[in-house]
């Protein structure tokens, strides 16, 4: 069985928001930690708006907490986002 480490939730240079972002894309997470659902889900389960949500997803992956992938499908039509969480 394979074990995966991540950070505890950021505190340093963070914002309360952000942090309780992060926190939930942890929760969200399957075991290779990655989230991805849609941003409607996790707009709702961070009870965030979705301009605060968006925001502390780029910070986060500024200070490198995650990574985006960001997914299409065939026609090139965008889908879910996955976030690794480093």
């Amino acid at each position: 069985m394979l074990t995966y480490s991540v950070r505890s939730t950021p505190t340093t240079n963070l914002n309360r928001a952000t942090q309780d972002v992060y926190e939930t894309l942890r929760r969200l997470a399957h075991d290779q930690l990655i989230c991805q659902e849609k941003s409607k889900i996790l707009i709702a389960k961070s009870g965030y708006c979705r301009s605060t949500v968006q925001r502390a997803i780029k910070v986060l992956q500024q200070h490198r907490y995650i990574s985006i992938e960001h997914r299409f499908d065939r026609q090139r039509r965008p889908l879910a986002n996955y976030y690794r969480l480093l």
